[in-house]
């Protein structure tokens, strides 16, 4: 029989509305599969039970079955309706046992001579814990534990949870027991213990308001935090100031503590305020952190922002902004300037379906595809205005956006010989089929390839040398108004496109004299 032999045993009754008869020969089934199996190892025991599940099923035997046969995973969620249930105390001595599951109506109680000696990783979802002490008496049997996952209830009869555990490598720590009043004040009856010295990465969010007691995490490399009660996020974050990645959910108070400490390893920061009133203790912030080199805000983007201008100048290299900036519906506006690594995501699509204005000021951009996709990801922008610069990344600059109707466009990326030898390496193309407005200065001398412009109304033109000037006018001829900053030569092209009885021409000598 081929289920006496197999080494991973996975069962969910699911939630169905399937009838009692049925659930009852499923559950049968297993039982009898589990008292058949004959293999020598039983690796994984991967066991969940919804509501309808009897309270006569023989859950403890399937578990003690599994740590016989030298079981190395156990993931065991119970949902039925009865009261939390014992698991066997032969669980809580399996010296093979390396992954361990618990959730909801699992009653916690731990023996006190027991030891888990191989255990790395353990999760506790929901459950409830026999007495004060089961939790730290479970803790403290395990030598090797580097994992921890835990998300608490009210109802876990827990007042203080103490978690001392010198191997432990990551804890993420999620507590929905907060207080059914609405105030500010931390439950000083009820305490949350951390000793956890080789501690490198910690994820927490806590809303309870219990007291909290956290010793030095010299190890910390990572923390994600988000806490309600500001003594209790001032202890983390005293904690955890010598870390390399923080990412804060915060209230504006706590953004002001943290603007107070110096994060002298820190090299990435993501902050997703609460409230608005952040800028300010953000600037102090980043005067503490001399290594940042990421700084990502997911403020505006989740609240349906219109208009975003984020301009970084730090002496850090360029941050990545988050990707649901690149996403956002609700965007109408966004200014970039200096430090911000324009990088859209190519294996996901974006869009920004209501973008109507988008400055780029001295930016760089993760590859040579970023910028053409970014402008191909607005299918409503009206309005570019970008200032390069020589650093930025491009080779060529594509501008093919058919809704486009104003365009202002600085280049200062120009060579540094003083030739007139165009750059034909690099090229700026523009597809732009209903602008109206032009307004280029450009000395880069790289090559131009200028679709025809049938709408334009208005055009700017500043641009060295000839060749790229004469590629500008020729694509203008059809224009009511032109302005011409230009050396002699430029003066004497002559154009006989230019009929119209509105026609406005500007000019503006680059030289003290011309003829």
């Amino acid at each position: 029989m081929l289920s006496t032999m197999i080494r991973v045993f996975f069962f969910d009754d699911g939630d169905d509305d399937d009838d009692l008869e049925s659930k009852k020969s499923i559950w049968w089934f297993f039982d009898k599969s589990l008292k058949l199996h004959n293999a020598p190892v039983l690796e994984v025991l991967l066991i969940s039970l919804g509501p309808r599940c009897p309270s006569d099923a023989n859950i403890g035997n399937w578990v003690a079955k599994a740590v016989e046969r030298g079981v190395v995973v156990v993931n065991f969620n119970l949902r039925w309706s009865a009261g939390p249930a014992r698991l066997p105390k032969s669980l809580y001595t399996c010296e093979t046992l390396k992954e361990l599951t618990l959730s909801n109506k699992v009653l916690v109680d731990f023996p006190s001579s027991s030891c888990l000696p191989s255990l790395n990783r353990l999760q506790l979802f929901s459950v409830v814990y026999k007495e004060e002490a089961s939790l730290a008496r479970f803790l403290s049997s395990c030598p090797v534990l580097g994992i921890l996952i835990m998300k608490r209830k009210k109802s876990d009869n827990l007042t203080n949870l103490i978690m001392k555990v010198p191997s432990l490598r990551m804890l993420w720590y999620r507590s929905t027991t907060w207080m059914e009043d609405d105030t500010d004040v931390v439950d000083s009856d009820s305490c949350l213990v951390i000793d956890t010295p080789a501690l490198i990465k910690f994820d927490v969010a806590d809303y309870s308001r219990n007291s909290w007691s956290i010793g030095n995490m010299p190890c910390l490399e990572e923390a994600y935090i988000s806490a309600s009660d500001l003594s209790i996020f001032d202890k983390i974050i005293t904690a955890s100031s010598a870390i390399l990645s923080l990412d804060l959910t915060f209230e504006d108070e706590m953004l002001v503590r943290c603007s107070t400490l110096r994060f002298s390893r820190l090299i990435k920061l993501s902050l997703d305020p609460n409230r608005s009133d952040w800028l300010e203790p953000l600037l102090l912030l980043l005067k503490n952190t001399p290594k940042l080199e990421q700084l990502l805000v997911n403020y505006a983007v989740d609240r349906g922002v219109i208009v975003v201008k984020f301009k970084l100048h730090w002496s850090a290299g360029p941050t990545t902004l988050p990707k649901s900036l690149y996403t956002c519906k609700t965007l109408k506006e966004l200014t970039l300037s200096n430090k911000v690594l324009v990088d859209l995501p190519s294996s996901s699509p974006s869009c920004l379906p209501s973008l109507e204005i988008l400055q780029l000021s001295c930016v760089v951009y993760k590859d040579e595809d970023s910028f053409t996709r970014f402008l191909s990801s607005c299918p409503v922008l009206g309005i570019l205005i970008v200032d390069r610069k020589k650093s930025d990344n491009l080779t060529n600059f594509i501008v093919k956006v058919p809704s486009l109707r104003m365009l202002w466009y600085y280049d200062s990326t120009w060579l540094e010989d003083d030739t007139d030898v165009v750059d034909s390496g690099s090229c700026l193309v523009i597809d732009t089929p209903a602008l109206i407005k032009f307004d280029v200065t450009d000395y880069s001398r790289h090559s131009w390839s200028i679709g025809n412009m049938p709408c334009l109304e208005e055009a700017h033109i500043n641009v060295e040398p000839l060749s790229i000037f004469d590629e500008i006018i020729t694509a203008c001829s059809a224009i009511l108004s032109l302005h011409l900053t230009f050396t002699d030569e430029m003066i004497h092209v002559h154009y006989t496109g230019w009929d119209h009885s509105y026609f406005y021409l500007k000019i503006l000598q680059n030289l003290n004299s011309f003829s």
